[in-house]
């Protein structure tokens, strides 16, 4: 195994370069990690690729995460696609009278799901989209 240099630091600063540019981290990560694997050994890189995938997917920690995350995009897809956030959004907006009070509202409901920040930002989101737009509060403020 060689020695840590300065070159270690290229794939990460790369991934950096080309999210800010591209606007698309997957890619970017992709091909960092595709740059990483040409400098480690550049006649291999498919080979390194498939079998370092194969052992970061064995990893129990690993395969858990993307079973739970898999599963809360699923649990609030249901929710949208069955009509249940719409419902609690005209819920909502019963009481929701101004921009304070559907902010604090947001707050509120972000508080009471914090079971996952994940699952937290998808619901508490796809839940007040609707009704931060009604009062035009900005996505970022949601």
């Amino acid at each position: 195994m060689q020695e840590p240099s300065a070159l270690s630091l290229l794939p990460p600063v790369l991934v950096v370069v080309l999210a800010v540019f591209l606007r698309r981290p997957i890619l970017s990560l992709l091909v960092g990690a595709l740059f990483g694997l040409a400098m480690l050994g550049p006649t291999a890189i498919l080979s390194n690729f498939a079998d370092i995938s194969l052992k970061v997917m064995q990893d129990e920690t690993i395969a858990w995460l993307i079973l739970v995350c898999g599963a809360f995009g699923a649990l609030i897809a249901l929710l949208v696609r069955t009509g249940g956030a719409s419902a609690f959004a005209e819920l909502a907006l019963k009481f929701a009278k101004g921009q304070r009070s559907s902010l604090l509202m947001t707050f509120v409901l972000g508080v009471i799901i914090f079971i996952d920040d994940y699952l937290n930002a998808l619901t508490v989101g796809e839940t007040m989209k609707r009704i931060t737009d009604k009062f035009k509060i900005s996505r970022e403020m949601l």
